[in-house]
């Protein structure tokens, strides 16, 4: 899940993305929507066996598929702004399609069909999106177009931007973590 984690974190950094926060979370719970129910039809029709067990789940690797929606998910939201942050979410998955490879838990064609699946969910969320949710669309676009009109600068932008976060750590019972609040 680090590509998609990392996508909401760099908002929280200054990094500008191509959608705001709803949008951009609209989207990514549709890509991932279909990777899971397509991941899941998928494994129970191929019933193909692990090299590692007898378990009949291998095709297509979820663990690669996941991580390629993140990736896909991040280039989209961050190919304008900075290519070097939005291909880095490839290399990530290019890294987990490996070790599933090298740790022995998956055939090359498991993480092959895990990657083409996951690459194709978010291409196909950000495909179908605009045709749903035409109003939010066109919201964005004059949006965008007023930005463009007035000559903001990025920083300018932030400022107006009103979506508010706070995080603060905790500790209990020897668990511990970070608990945060996003508001928008």
């Amino acid at each position: 899940y680090a590509p998609m984690v990392v996508g909401y974190g760099l908002d929280f950094l200054g990094v500008r993305s191509q959608h705001r926060l709803l949008d951009r979370t609209i989207l990514l719970a549709m890509s991932y929507a279909t990777f899971a129910v397509v991941n899941i039809s998928a494994k129970t029709a191929f019933k193909e066996k692990r090299p590692d067990s007898d378990a009949r789940n291998s095709f297509p690797s979820g663990h690669t598929g996941t991580v390629f929606v993140g990736a896909e998910f991040m280039r989209r939201e961050y190919w304008n702004t900075n290519k070097f942050i939005a291909s880095a979410g490839y290399a990530v998955a290019i890294a987990v399609g490996y070790l599933r490879i090298h740790n022995d838990r998956h055939w090359i064609n498991d993480v092959v069909g895990g990657a083409a699946l996951g690459y194709l969910s978010t291409t196909f969320a950000y495909w179908v999106y605009p045709k749903i949710f035409r109003k939010r669309v066109r919201m964005h676009r004059d949006q965008l177009l007023q930005r463009i009109q007035s000559g903001d600068t990025p920083d300018k932008l932030l400022k107006k931007q009103q979506v508010s976060w706070i995080a603060s750590p905790f500790a209990s019972d020897g668990c511990y973590g970070v608990s945060a609040a996003i508001t928008f």
